[in-house]
Parts: C-alpha cells; sequence; structure tokens
C-alpha cells in the first residue's frame, strides 16, 4: 500500500475510532444506572470529554485552511501563569469579547446624571438673565428653553431695560407691548434702542459689505427722496431663498393662535440693501430676480462710488448661476451703502 493510502487509512481510522467511542456510551455508563462500576462501566467524565474533543477535532479538520486563520485573528493579551515547573511565564491569550454598548444605552447611563429643578427656579433665574445670555439660557435644559418661550420672559426682559429714549416707535412702546403677537421681534427691536452694548453695534452693522447678499431674492424695491436736498435713497428688500416661514401642513392657522404667537416676524430671513444716491435713476424692475453679483468701485469723477447689481432668474447650471437673462443695475454717484437687518432701528416696518 502506498503511503498515500495509508495516511488515508489513518484518518479514517481515527473517524472510525470517534464513532466507536461515541457508541460505547449507553445508559449504564451514567451515576444512575443499576450496572455496578468496574463492569467495564466508562465514566460519564471521561465519555463526555472524549466526545467533546472528538467534535472539536473534527470540525478542525473539515475547516479550510483561510477559515482556520480567524482562530488567530482578533485581540490577544499576555497573561502571566506558572508552568509545571513552577516557574512563571507569559502566555498568549485572546482577550473575551465584550458586547458594545449601543448610543441608546450609552446615552440612558448618561441621563441618570444631573439634577432636575423646579421650573419655578428657572423662572427666577431668567430674571438675571442678560440679552445676549438668552441664547445660552435656553440651551440648558427644557425647563429653561420653555421660559423662553413664554411672554413673561419678553416682557420681564422689557421692563427691565425700558427708559424714555427719543424715537422710539409706536409699536415698542409700553401701551403696545401688551399684545402678544410677535412680542420677542419687538423686545429685541426695542433693545437696539434701549440696551447700551447692542444699541452700540448699530453703526458697525450698517457700514458692512454687501457682498454676503449674493444668492438672495428681491422681494420689493423703492426709491424715495432723502431729508437732505438733491439726494434719493433706493432700497432693495433682499431674502434669504433657503428661508421658509414656519407653518403647519394640512392645518388651517387658528385665529387665537396667530395673535398670541410671540415668535411671529413677517421680515424674519430679510435684509434691506440701501443706497443713497445724489441722482435720481430709471431703475428696471427685479422683483422676483436673484442677487447674481455686486460690485463697488470709484465713479468716473472720483468723488463718489458706483455699485453695479446683477439680477437673475437664480437658476443653477453646472453648479455655477445662470447668467442668462439677467438684468444690470448701474447706481452712479453713490454717497452711502448701508445694509440693514430686520432689527436695526433704520429698518423700515
Amino acid at each position: 500500500m502506498s503511503e498515500k493510502g495509508r495516511k488515508s487509512g489513518k484518518k479514517s481510522g481515527s473517524h472510525k475510532g470517534f464513532t466507536r467511542d461515541v457508541g460505547d456510551v449507553t445508559l449504564a455508563d451514567y451515576a444512575n444506572s443499576s450496572v455496578l462500576s468496574g463492569r467495564g462501566r466508562l465514566r460519564k467524565s471521561k465519555a463526555s470529554l472524549s466526545v467533546v474533543c472528538g467534535v472539536k477535532q473534527l470540525n478542525i479538520q473539515d475547516k479550510a485552511w483561510d477559515e482556520k486563520l480567524d482562530e488567530f485573528e482578533g485581540d490577544f493579551d499576555f497573561v502571566k501563569e506558572e508552568n509545571e515547573d513552577g516557574e512563571e511565564v507569559f502566555v498568549m491569550k485572546k482577550a473575551s469579547c465584550r458586547r458594545k454598548k449601543t448610543l441608546s444605552e450609552s446615552m440612558a447611563g448618561c441621563s441618570t446624571d444631573g439634577n432636575t429643578y423646579p421650573l419655578d427656579i428657572w423662572h427666577l433665574l431668567s430674571k438675571y438673565i442678560r440679552p445676549e445670555d438668552i441664547a445660552t439660557f435656553s440651551a440648558i435644559c427644557r425647563n429653561s428653553w420653555s421660559v423662553v418661550k413664554t411672554p413673561t420672559f419678553w416682557l420681564s426682559l422689557y421692563k427691565r431695560y425700558y427708559k424714555n429714549v427719543p424715537n422710539l416707535p409706536a409699536r415698542l412702546q409700553p401701551d403696545c407691548m401688551v399684545r402678544h403677537h410677535g412680542l420677542k421681534a419687538c423686545v429685541i427691536r426695542s433693545l437696539f434702542y434701549m440696551y447700551p452694548p447692542l444699541a452700540a453695534r448699530v453703526d458697525r452693522a450698517s457700514m458692512s459689505a454687501p457682498y454676503h447678499l449674493k444668492s438672495r431674492q428681491c422681494i420689493s424695491m423703492w426709491q424715495e427722496r432723502g431729508t437732505q436736498p438733491n439726494k434719493w435713497k433706493l432700497s432693495f428688500k433682499l431674502r434669504r431663498k433657503d428661508f421658509q416661514p414656519c407653518q403647519s401642513k394640512g392645518v388651517k392657522p387658528n385665529l387665537m393662535e396667530i395673535l398670541g404667537d410671540i415668535f411671529a416676524n413677517a421680515d424674519e430671513g430679510c435684509t434691506l440693501l440701501q443706497v443713497v444716491s445724489s441722482e435720481r435713476m430709471v431703475l428696471p424692475v427685479v422683483m422676483g430676480l436673484t442677487v447674481h453679483n455686486i460690485n463697488m468701485s470709484l465713479d468716473m469723477n472720483m468723488a463718489h462710488m458706483a455699485v453695479q447689481l446683477v439680477f437673475g432668474s437664480g437658476r443653477i447650471c453646472n453648479g455655477k448661476l445662470d447668467n442668462t437673462g439677467t438684468v444690470t443695475v448701474s447706481l452712479k454717484s453713490v454717497l452711502q451703502v448701508s445694509v440693514l437687518d430686520w432689527w436695526h432701528p433704520r429698518y423700515p416696518h
């Protein structure tokens, strides 16, 4: 018999030996058997050990070579153990696999930390919050955010900083602040009149460059005579195209809910581009068009500025604005260019 045949015979013999060991295990081999021990009885521990070792050996032999490599993959640790001679040696063992916590479980563990305070405490703390710290205060927890959403919070803020200032609009007077509709916007506008840190930002904000107004849609435009002679004021009301007012779909608005909405603001997301010129000009209608480009340069007389506004449809082609069918508005003899947000005192309401 060839060497190959002998090897195959040995392998088949091992399978048969394992089958024979398994077959020798009967009911008489266990502790509750009536057969006396020593009559060819196989112990339970020995039988179980032989079966397990045989199954493991078969599983290893039946695996392909690439599947056996998986047994050596993973995290291994060096553990100090004692061998048979009593010497300390380091043995490499596979680390125990621990189930990773899911995000919900980790968040549930963190949610137990911290203290929950009554809502009345947050109402008391809100009386000492500065206007520039309202965003930080509302982000502390749900109770602080619920306090900021109440009309009481905004009325208390208005009364705390109220003082008689000139040129305060009628809508921002104390008699008109009892109306809850748009209360938050009115309080913010009044703070830019009465609160010194915010009033100091007014001049700096209006003198900013208008280049950030690109990609905004013109919803209104008008021209009026200035307060001084030989001066004309041109105004373009621009709104962000991505801005959409919050409206519930499929639900008819309730009149009482509209009148009690303190977050209502018709001018939210709008900016006014105001240009003061010494000449009156006939302008094309650009309402509904989008600002594609804004250029500012010196006029030909080197004494004034020249402003060029390019309006278009706002369509995007190959990642860029489509410049076909654009309308150009050229303004000459420009004396001043201002950018006014909705909270600015000079913004028309």
